[in-house]
């Protein structure tokens, strides 16, 4: 389905990659298109037909707009942190419905016997 939708990927450098796909960007669609990823490159490898774009707002058509961070702490090796925003009503608003870890945003939306 097209659903566009842009993943916002931050590195401890203070880096930020911004990337664009135009396909499944509904929640349950973004789970799977995260699963298993920790890094734009990570996304980009995974989902091909990605691009990088220069900001969230460029793409004036979104509905959703995923941040992606790395967790620093040990004892959480492996996640990263996603704040997830959907647009209101085609405004300019954006409205926060998820805040959490990469296990807990798929446990939330990943769809049964996705893998």
């Amino acid at each position: 389905m097209a659903t566009r939708a842009t993943y916002k990927f931050g590195s401890r450098l203070g880096i930020t990659t911004v990337i664009y796909n135009h396909w499944d960007g509904y929640p349950e669609g973004a789970a799977e298109h995260l699963q298993g990823v920790r890094t734009a490159e990570d996304f980009l490898r995974k989902n091909e037909n990605s691009e990088i774009t220069e900001s969230h707002e460029l793409h004036g058509d979104t509905e959703y707009r995923y941040n992606i961070e790395a967790i620093k702490p040990k004892n959480t090796l492996g996640q990263v942190t996603i704040a997830a925003f959907k647009r209101v009503n085609f405004t300019e608003k954006w409205e926060q419905f998820f805040y959490g870890t990469s296990d807990e945003f798929a446990a939330k939306y990943l769809q049964k016997g996705a893998a």
